[in-house]
């Protein structure tokens, strides 16, 4: 009962682990993950961003259960660094195997499909069929989703992120690099990440977000939008999902052993009394002797058999 308990209290701590812990000052980590920023027509928290972001290059929205938000900009700053690192998701086991990776191999390096262009000579064909409309393979299909990380990783290392709202009457955000003013900030933000100097980061975090914010006011996201969002995603409401899924499942079959303990327990003393009745013992004497050689008595010793715990197990 104890180390059932056990099991379940770890299930359901579960829940609430957090990731390892960034180099980052918390306070800068915060600036940046309520930042507002553009992608895909939507404009979210920095934050959402990130975990979209780390989610199609990896396959999962935090790498190696670090802070989405300390990855992405770890890889904005450092992107030499993070090209070594196998970051890109390849779980498709024919194209691991197209790519000369080992079997178990789930990840490629930015550098290595770099270096052995192996990708870049599958795409051609492909093109050409997407361009005929046929109808791609499986194997086709997971070589353009690799592609599309491929670029995505891209994109980062020359980071194109559309950060600075637009002016007045516009709706696409622009680049943070096309924007005089807010590139500055940014790139000294940057370089602040690279040295590694806490308080410059804080500092340069928050004169950042000063600046996109007084690029266009009103295009920003109402503040409360943002943290409504920011809380959402740190809730995880599906990862908890799946682990409140599984705690139900341990309850069910901690209470579903327990009856079966019951139901063997019972079914046992049915045998024990179906037995008594079929082969009664022998009527003692008057002495307490039995008939059957007088003064033989019947094992009193509680010590347990070998064989019952496993003709226990064979009843399971």
């Amino acid at each position: 009962m104890t180390r059932s308990r056990g099991i379940f209290l770890a299930v359901m701590a579960g829940l609430f682990l957090t990731g390892a812990s960034t180099k980052l000052p918390s306070d800068a980590l915060e600036t940046v993950r309520h930042l507002a920023i553009q992608q895909g027509g939507r404009v979210k928290p920095f934050d959402s961003f990130a975990r979209e972001t780390l989610d199609r290059l990896t396959g999962s929205p935090r790498w190696k259960s670090q802070d989405p938000v300390g990855t992405l900009l770890s890889i904005l700053a450092e992107p030499d660094r993070w090209q070594e690192e196998p970051l890109l998701s390849v779980p498709f086991g024919p194209l691991r195997e197209a790519l000369g990776l080992g079997r178990k191999s789930a990840h490629v390096s930015y550098s290595d499909l770099l270096s052995t262009k192996k990708l870049m000579r599958m795409l051609p064909a492909i093109v050409e069929k997407q361009q005929r409309s046929e109808k791609l393979t499986m194997l086709e299909n997971e070589t353009m989703d690799l592609f599309d990380r491929f670029v995505t990783f891209t994109n980062l290392m020359k980071q194109e992120l559309n950060l600075v709202p637009p002016p007045a009457g516009e709706r696409v955000w622009l680049p943070i690099q096309q924007a005089e003013g807010p590139r500055a900030a940014w790139e000294r933000f940057i370089v602040s990440l690279r040295e590694s100097e806490p308080t410059a980061i804080t500092e340069n975090a928050r004169r950042l977000a000063q600046v996109l914010q007084a690029a266009n006011p009103r295009a920003t996201p109402a503040l409360w939008r943002m943290d409504l969002e920011v809380l959402y995603n740190r809730a995880e409401p599906f990862r908890i999902a799946r682990f409140l899924y599984l705690a139900a499942a341990v309850l069910l079959l901690m209470f579903h052993l327990g009856r079966r303990r019951v139901a063997l327990l019972a079914r046992g003393s049915f045998v024990s009394l179906a037995l008594l009745l079929l082969f009664p013992p022998p009527p003692r004497a008057p002495g307490g002797a039995s008939p059957r050689g007088a003064g033989r008595r019947f094992p009193t010793s509680t010590r347990r058999c070998s064989g019952c715990r496993s003709s226990r197990r064979s009843w399971r």
